[in-house]
């Protein structure tokens, strides 16, 4: 890197994070990325198209999605108990969680109880 990059750096790090977000979009943004919207759209279709194949031929495993939501509440509450959370803590991560996942249709205390239990 060149003394001038790094002058740049120093100066932008003092900066207050709205600041230097806007600087480090404006970066990002000058850089060719190569996935302009219309290959990003073309690699979803060719995505789509073979997972939909895949399920055809019956080589997909099909998971229902609340099975999905419960196992991923699971895998948060076990993290955070792993790394030392306070319970208290965690019961307000993971009703955050739970509304995230089930918005207003999920029973009060879905994911919270089921976490806390296991």
């Amino acid at each position: 890197m060149s003394a001038a990059a790094k002058e740049i750096i120093e100066a932008a790090l003092k900066l207050d994070p709205e600041e230097r977000e806007q600087i480090a979009d404006a970066l990002w943004d000058s850089l060719d990325h190569g996935d302009d919207e219309a290959s990003v759209e073309k690699a979803w279709d060719e995505e789509i198209a073979r997972r939909n194949k895949q399920i055809d031929e019956g080589g997909a495993e099909l998971v229902e999605w609340d099975d999905v939501k419960a196992a991923i509440a699971r895998r948060l509450g076990e993290r955070s108990a792993d790394r030392g959370v306070p319970e208290k803590l965690r019961v307000r991560f993971l009703k955050a969680a739970e509304r995230e996942l089930y918005g207003s249709a999920a029973p009060p205390g879905l994911l919270v109880s089921s976490s806390i239990a296991s």
